[in-house]
């Protein structure tokens, strides 16, 4: 056989839609091929219309030039090209057993044609090694797969678009095209692992507590085999395109399946009409209002499909009614089970896990509405009628643009609501063989892949109205069955604490190794190549587990979100070019650092699993223990509500992953107590109810929090001032930022009149801050309250931006903005210590267009604008300037962090009315853009 024949045939198996673009035997070529004798690096094609060759030098000499411009990058794993070139290039770099895969964007079949006659890729085609795309295959579900596995996912900040030849330049607009859609995949590729650990863990926790509710529901598999009996469903989500669609959805109701999101339910029933399956996917416990706002007599008949990690609360809004609780395909429940309920729910939204539940049953026809996935031309989020409002989603600068519905313009959406309409690409290219999508919202954003067509042009070409569909009636397994399936959830999860505990040890005792080892090298010490040699393999033997089932499905599935950023960061240090003794010593010596903090996170999250499942265990008892009596020796002092976690005397938190905990009144302190289930008499166990010790860390933080949850005392915030005092919260993560800290100890000295003060809740930081900011002139202030705040600052200097991890942080930013009336709160805007203010106006229209589109509500006019300018920052703080005869120095080239932190301190605090003022300003803009 030719070459042609076996890489045809590798590439019609693998790749049968590039396949047939490729021409037939006898079709004309617009290339012409010349090539030295028994050279094929010497291979050139010249294109016979155009006269271009496909290289401008001799082939050979751009074989020698590449050859050496990739020695660098000889231990990659992953490579991306525009253009096969002549396949010289390609195949002597997968002669590089390190080299997994390259992936080739072929814009021309011909080119594909003549490259595959010359040289044998058939093997490396098969394996999957070289994957070939034509220009046809450039979107979202082609693309996705190749960046699926972590292995793949931990390279991508090496991904880099290489154009074979000049002669592909041509192609520019196409080189544009294919570059983006990569990196959004990748973008979308790593949101999926989830953006905050703490999330995955509620979901397990949430999970490990109403495992023991979901034999005592119907299996998903009844309801697939049961719910199939017309060829339509009809999948009815929120979007504010949906009120127009409901007077033709109610007259075709008892003719198709329909499946509606949580959201969508009041909304449906409001309107006289009764979806057959409503399905649920969100952990918060606000779910729950979509259910509870609904009127428990119009449940009758629905089937809600829930899912096992969702909040106790939503669970208990739907008790009574006909309920499902599913799993979805997600590592820990999948080893956890109960299997015989089946997976469903891969997409991230209820409406992309109806859409799945829909092709599973077996419909023929699936019609969206109400899918917008973007903001209406009036700016709303979702339908009228919406429990959390029709502006649930406030527009933000962040927002972006995508293709409209009817291809006609561009829409604003969101990154979520993007992440959404990428699971249904996906979703309706891989049903499309079975089952037909048809979108017919008939607004928002176009999703590709599915038929655009009117409501009610679809239902006229699909609904037959021969006979009405028949109710539904869900069949439970015997109790004996749920029994056993009981038990068997039971000693797997047992199993799986075990195995946790078991590699926690492991990882915690290389960490210590690891970090020892670190530490000498930092000082200094003689450690020899040998010894950070042993210490590497032990790091690959834990990695090696990876492919241990409950490694990979329970740790790294919860831990993936904090660990992938870690791994993304090893690896370009794992394929650095290391030519001589010195570089691999250096490449050695930066692995071992760098993993001394993956496994310090690695050894963390186990611990974090490990906790919350013991804490899920018995949180289960959430389902069945409504009130808690609260004994101190023979008498009960107290009761604590279950349902809205309160108590008559004592303070209740209810902390995840850390139980309810009990805050006892100051007569009880230290004192032992009991908790028992008010109905039954029996003692709770501690992983589910304890009393919270106020030496505890966690304490001030809890109390803090609640603080913030209190019903705003208005006058008391008013009375509560503290003039010339500059505070910030000193966590542990702001006094690690050397960036922070420099600025705060610059203020210091810039600002010595002023009194500066370090907010802390953690007995441990005035120690911290001591250390880091050698001075005993600032003021340590204890957080009891946020009244603690009013009391003691008058600005208050906020690092919200770069506080990732400390949300209490960002909620102290967000009450004040909201609250006060006397505590102004800046950025520091360590972010834009580069951006100007110039910079900053022009790349925020949206914000800024609010000021001069309200001048006069801002207490503003035009003629300010002839005076001191045309931009926002040169009218509002040279008037500013000028009114409280204040010197700032104006300069629109001044950094947003520089300007906004000085120019505010110097005028407020010159004249303290002005912060007042400020404060209102901000509001006042801020309300003007969720006005508009």
């Amino acid at each position: 056989m030719s070459f042609y024949e076996i890489n045809f045939s590798a590439l019609h198996q693998v790749n049968p839609a590039f396949a047939s673009t490729l021409p037939l035997e006898d079709t004309p070529l617009h290339y012409e091929v010349f090539m030295d004798e028994n050279s094929i690096e010497s291979l050139n094609l010249v294109h016979t219309t155009l006269f271009k060759p496909l290289y401008d030098t001799a082939p050979s000499l751009a074989f020698a030039e590449q050859t050496a411009s990739f020695e660098v990058f000889q231990e990659y794993p992953y490579f991306y090209f525009f253009g096969l070139g002549n396949g010289v290039l390609l195949k002597y770099l997968l002669s590089n057993s390190h080299l997994k895969r390259i992936v080739v964007i072929e814009p021309d079949p011909q080119i594909a044609y003549i490259v595959l006659h010359m040289i044998d890729f058939s093997q490396e085609i098969r394996d999957g090694r070289l994957v070939i795309l034509g220009q046809e295959q450039l979107d979202f579900p082609s693309i996705a797969p190749l960046f699926k596995e972590l292995e793949v996912q931990r390279y991508v900040k090496l991904y880099y678009l290489h154009v074979m030849t000049p002669f592909y330049e041509a192609f520019q607009e196409l080189i544009h095209k294919s570059n983006h859609l990569f990196i959004e995949t990748i973008h979308h590729t790593i949101a999926l692992a989830g953006n905050d650990t703490t999330d995955a863990l509620i979901g397990l926790k949430h999970h490990m507590t109403n495992l023991p509710c979901i034999p005592h529901t119907p299996p998903l598999f009844d309801l697939i085999k049961k719910v199939g009996t017309t060829d339509v469903a009809v999948l009815v989500s929120t979007g504010p395109s949906l009120a127009k669609q409901l007077p033709l959805l109610k007259k075709i109701a008892p003719y198709v399946r329909i499946f509606a999101v949580d959201a969508s339910l009041p909304i449906l029933i409001q309107q006289g009409i009764k979806p057959d399956v409503v399905t649920s996917i969100e952990r918060v416990a606000i779910t729950s209002r979509f259910f509870e706002e609904t009127p428990k007599e119009a449940m009758k008949g629905i089937i809600t499909v829930l899912s096992s990690l969702q909040h106790a609360e939503v669970i208990d809004s739907v008790q009574g009614h006909d309920v499902i609780i599913s799993l979805r395909p997600l590592g820990y429940m999948r080893v956890t089970g109960p299997k015989e309920w089946g997976y469903i729910g891969i997409g991230m939204s209820a409406a992309n896990m109806a859409y799945e539940l829909i092709y599973h049953s077996h419909f023929k026809t699936c019609i969206l509405i109400g899918q917008d996935l973007a903001y209406g031309k009036d700016g709303k989020s979702h339908a009228s009628g919406h429990v959390f409002g029709e502006n649930d989603v406030k527009q933000s600068a962040v927002d972006g643009w995508t293709v409209a519905y009817g291809g006609e313009g561009k829409v604003k959406t969101t990154a979520i609501w993007n992440m959404f309409r990428g699971f249904f690409e996906k979703d309706i290219a891989e049903a499309k063989a079975r089952m037909e999508t048809i979108n017919a919202t008939e607004g928002g954003a176009r999703i590709f892949g599915a038929i655009e067509l009117p409501f009610e042009k679809a239902l006229s070409l699909h609904v037959k109205k021969k006979s009405a569909k028949t109710p539904l009636k869900l069949s439970h397994v015997s109790p004996k069955e749920i029994t056993t399936i009981t038990q068997n959830v039971m000693h797997t999860v047992a199993s799986i604490e075990e195995y946790l505990r078991t590699t926690q040890h492991e990882v915690e005792t290389l960490f210590l190794k690891v970090a020892q080892t670190c530490d000498a090298l930092a000082a200094k010490h003689e450690v020899s190549n040998e010894a950070i040699h042993v210490l590497l393999e032990a790091i690959e033997g834990i990695r090696a587990k990876s492919k241990e089932e409950i490694f990979d499905k329970v740790i790294w599935h919860i831990a993936q979100s904090m660990m992938l950023v870690q791994e993304i960061t090893i690896a370009p240090i794992e394929v650095r070019y290391a030519p001589d003794e010195a570089s691999r010593r250096q490449k050695m010596v930066d692995l071992l650092h760098t993993y001394k903090g993956w496994l310090f996170s690695l050894a963390g999250c186990i611990d974090a699993i490990v906790k919350t499942m013991d804490y899920g265990n018995n949180r289960a008892l959430i389902h069945t223990v409504h009130e808690i009596d609260v004994w101190h020796d023979n008498t009960q002092i107290d009761t604590i509500t279950c349902k809205n976690m309160q108590a008559q005397n004592g303070r209740v938190f209810d902390a995840d992953m850390r139980g309810i905990l009990y805050d006892v009144p100051d007569e009880y302190l230290g004192q032992n107590m009991l908790f028992k289930d008010a109905k039954t008499g029996e003692i709770l166990p501690e992983a589910f109810v304890r009393v919270i010790d106020r030496t505890d860390e966690q304490y001030n933080k809890l109390r803090f929090r609640a603080s913030l949850e209190a019903p705003i005392d208005t006058a008391k915030i008013t009375d509560l001032y503290c003039p010339n005092a500059i505070g910030f919260l000193a966590t542990e993560e702001n006094l690690n930022d050397k960036e922070f800290v420099r600025y705060i100890k610059a203020l210091m000295v810039d600002f010595p009149k002023c009194t500066f003060k370090a907010l802390y809740l953690n007995s441990k930081t005035p120690s911290l801050v001591s250390a880091k900011f050698e001075t005993d002139s600032l003021e340590m202030v204890l957080l009891f309250d946020i009244w603690d705040i009013f009391k003691h600052v008058e600005v208050y200097m906020s690092n919200y931006e770069r506080s990732y991890f400390n949300d209490i942080e960002n909620t102290i930013v967000q009450y004040l903005r909201t609250n006060s009336t006397d505590v102004m709160c800046i950025g520091l805007g360590l972010n834009q210590q580069k951006t100007s203010l110039r910079e900053h106006e022009n790349k925020n229209p949206q914000y800024f267009g609010n000021f001069f589109d309200h001048l006069e509500a801002l207490g503003f006019s035009n003629e300010d604008s002839e005076k001191y300018g045309h931009t926002f920052h040169e009218i509002y703080y040279k008037k500013a300037s000028e009114y409280y005869d204040v010197d700032i120095d104006f300069n629109l080239n001044e950094t947003v962090s520089r300007a906004y932190v000085y120019w505010n301190l110097k005028l407020g605090l010159k004249n303290h009315q002005f912060f007042k003022n400020n404060i209102k300003f901000v509001r006042q803009m801020l309300k003007f853009m969720i006005h508009e």
